[in-house]
């Protein structure tokens, strides 16, 4: 699980991963950001900072 999971797997760990010549590890897994942006629609944005303020 990680909030924007798309940045974190193809912005990091993909990265990384071709850095050190491994194969990818695991699955992609669960975004709550995705979740956040279909649940919480009375907020302006869905960062962390955000959705914390407003729970």
């Amino acid at each position: 699980m990680a909030h924007n999971l798309n940045l974190d797997w193809n912005c990091a760990l993909e990265l990384e991963w071709a850095r050190l010549g491994i194969a990818p590890v695991g699955h992609r897994g669960f975004c709550c950001l995705m979740l956040a942006r279909r649940l919480v629609t009375e907020t302006a944005g869905h960062p962390l900072k955000v959705l914390k303020e407003h729970f």
